[in-house]
């Protein structure tokens, strides 16, 4: 029996949102190089991708915060990886935080561990109280994709949301 390889192609258009209930203070989320779309490229099915152009990472998320309050880095899925009526779980990807460079708060799961999308607003960092005084928090991201064995071949896009969340 011959086995079929299907080629699909996967993006990912990345989007960036500060939430606030209210207030005045300085409180944003930005990314180095304000590049917001991700290329997966053409992955094979059962293999797994990893999009890390910067050597380990390929994201540098900034947040900053004066509010003296908690604050949340979460990744929202907007619309999973679809083409058509196909659909690639979002669980099959994950964000890994490679590198804590700043920032005396936790990273979900610690460094060099998958953060699986599981569904809406997954959480990615939690602040500190030195974090949220106007210090900057730089977190180094990559990602991975695993394309499951069955999967129908196509170009499959996903939207996704960084959102920066504190309540006041």
């Amino acid at each position: 029996m011959m086995r079929r390889k299907a080629v699909i192609a996967i993006s990912v258009f990345l989007m960036f949102l500060a939430a606030a209930t209210e207030g005045r203070a300085e409180f944003n989320v930005s990314i180095t190089d304000n590049n917001n779309y991700l290329d997966f490229g053409a992955v094979k099915c059962g293999e797994e991708a990893r999009i890390a152009l910067k050597g380990g990472y390929h994201h540098a998320i900034q947040c900053v915060s004066t509010n003296g309050n908690t604050w949340y880095l979460k990744i929202d899925v907007i619309r999973p990886f679809t083409c058509g009526d196909k659909t690639i779980p979002m669980d099959n990807m994950a964000v890994v935080v490679e590198q804590q460079v700043s920032g005396q708060g936790i990273v979900m799961y610690g460094t060099n561990r998958d953060i699986p999308l599981t569904g809406r607003e997954t959480t990615i960092y939690t602040s500190a109280l030195g974090d949220n005084t106007g210090q900057q928090v730089v977190l180094n991201i990559y990602y991975t994709l695993k394309i499951p064995e069955n999967q129908v071949a196509g170009s499959y896009t996903a939207n996704l949301q960084y959102v920066m969340i504190e309540r006041l």
